[in-house]
């Protein structure tokens, strides 16, 4: 199987610093070089083959008008990753063409080997040999940044005064899996997909459902003018019920990103996609936002009308499900209500024949079957008894939509919800929010008006507080101070709350 991705970031000694994102293949601006216009094609594989999980980077200097490579060229390259040089060759190519698979090993110390007998594929292209660096830093993808200088090009016995030069980086497909334990899911799997570069410090919080990861990242602005997005993807189980919502809110360095960065893709019966694409003009705004030297991200499950929403393995039919009462407790009668939507149809409300069963360790305690309301906020319902000795999670099982043997999907909902909530909560990284207020980077409506939407979104919780109207009242110092010396980690959570409190009870911030 051969998956490709490519990150181009490149600058040339005759043309101004330039990057972006592509996938397979990205042609380098060309330069002018003895009345013909040159240019650098890269190319990354990620190729699986037993025993070996490898990555190949291959580099062609074309000319632009005959799409012929240059024969006799001298490459000398540089490679690095996040800031450590891990090896540096000069490689000679009597076809132009810089073949180089990149091996991971047990060994930190790397090695370049050459190889005069390519495989079939390689001598379609006409490539005459190519090289290997095996190595442990290679078990990895992420971002590794090339320094190329071309030494000859069209004669071996001509070295060039002025080498041509092209700085640039190539990102490979980053996977890295993540097991946790959840009380109320038991143990789950999530995976992290990047595109840009390696992704670390995986944290999920159960408390407050908030999944958090972080990435380098350059913020000059070279490297932002030119770069065309930052994509990640999340992947899990639908059986994990408590982010199996309708939507989610994202922050970037504590910036709340707009809707348009996620696109949730479903279309499976077992697993759900979560993609993050962040836009160019997203970069911009983030970097006039005091960024962190990297980018921390915070997935939060938006609070909706719906807990739980999915669609069919057949991709045809999206389900919302909600029920009667706050939580579901064992030895009652629950109420379930949901709506069954046409996805093809913009999400149009469906009237369909529907089997929907409880299920619990496999099996089936009662199925109900009816026909789905086609008017909009008019809901469908079915009522199931949760027996006493049931405490892990239940599934809805929905079946048989409009006769469709592939028209389902099951939806979990927890049973007997241990209760994790605390009287106050307020998550790390709102820190930086902190401090920035104190510091003057921020002004007091804007860290109101954050703080105000992260207590009614429930990632920031402090106890009951009775509040009035007062749109005259100010901030007062030792709030500020207060929120000085918590982002220091100098007060507790607890006086820090009580500073919320205040704002809170004084009307200045409306919950």
């Amino acid at each position: 199987m051969l998956i490709f991705s490519i990150c181009i970031l490149f600058s040339l000694s005759t043309v101004s610093q330039t990057f972006g994102h592509g996938l397979g293949t990205e042609i380098l601006p060309p330069v002018e070089f003895e009345g013909k216009r040159l240019s650098l094609e890269a190319t990354t594989t990620i190729f699986e083959e037993p025993k070996i999980n490898g990555r190949q980077i291959q580099l062609v200097l074309l000319d632009l008008d005959t799409r012929i490579s240059i024969k006799d060229v001298t490459f000398h390259v540089k490679v690095s990753k996040a800031n450590n040089l891990l090896f540096e060759h000069t490689f000679q190519r009597d076809d132009g063409i810089l073949i180089l698979d990149l091996i991971p090993s047990e060994s930190n110390e790397i090695t370049i080997e050459e190889e005069s007998e390519v495989g079939l594929f390689e001598s379609i292209l006409g490539v005459n040999s190519k090289s290997t660096a095996k190595g442990a830093p290679f078990k990895n993808g992420g971002l590794y940044v090339i320094e190329l200088q071309v030494l000859t090009a069209g004669d071996y016995s001509k070295k060039l005064e002025n080498p041509i030069r092209y700085d640039f980086g190539l990102s490979f497909q980053e996977f890295s899996k993540h097991k946790i334990i959840d009380p109320s899911f038991g143990e789950q799997e999530i995976e992290l997909i990047a595109y840009y570069d390696q992704l670390s410090n995986f944290q999920y919080d159960h408390k407050k459902k908030i999944l958090s990861f972080e990435m380098p990242f350059e913020w000059s602005d070279e490297n932002i003018e030119q770069s065309s997005v930052v994509h990640n993807e999340i992947r899990f189980s639908k059986s994990f019920g408590d982010l199996l919502t309708p939507a989610y809110t994202l922050y970037v360095n504590t910036v709340e990103m707009g809707d348009y960065v996620i696109t949730i893709d479903e279309f499976s019966e077992f697993f759900r996609i979560v993609h993050i694409i962040i836009p160019q003009s997203d970069l911009v705004k983030l970097k006039e936002t005091q960024p962190l030297d990297d980018m921390e991200f915070h997935l939060i499950p938006k609070k909706t009308e719906w807990p739980l929403s999915t669609v069919t393995a057949n991709g045809q039919f999206r389900i919302n499900l909600g029920w009667e009462g706050k939580e579901i407790e064992s030895g009652s009668n629950v109420e379930f209500n949901f709506e069954i939507l046409d996805v093809f149809l913009q999400g149009r409300p469906m009237a369909v024949p529907y089997d929907v069963s409880l299920v619990y360790e496999g099996n089936v305690l009662d199925t109900k079957n009816g026909m789905s309301s086609d008017v909009k906020g008019e809901y469908s319902s079915v009522e199931f008894f949760i027996p006493e000795n049931i405490s892990d999670p239940v599934t809805l099982q929905f079946e048989n939509l409009d006769g469709n043997d592939f028209a389902k999907v099951g939806m979990p909902v927890v049973v007997n919800r241990i209760n994790l909530d605390s009287e106050i909560s307020i998550p790390d990284w709102v820190r930086n929010n902190a401090e920035w207020w104190a510091a003057g980077q921020i002004g007091d409506s804007d860290f109101a008006s954050g703080i105000e939407f992260m207590i009614k979104e429930g990632i920031i919780r402090v106890p009951e507080t009775e509040k009035q109207e007062n749109s005259e009242a100010v901030i007062p110092n030792w709030v500020r101070n207060n929120a000085d010396w918590w982002s220091q980690g100098l007060i507790s959570d607890k006086d820090f709350a009580s500073g919320l409190q205040f704002l809170i009870s004084n009307g200045i911030i409306s919950v």
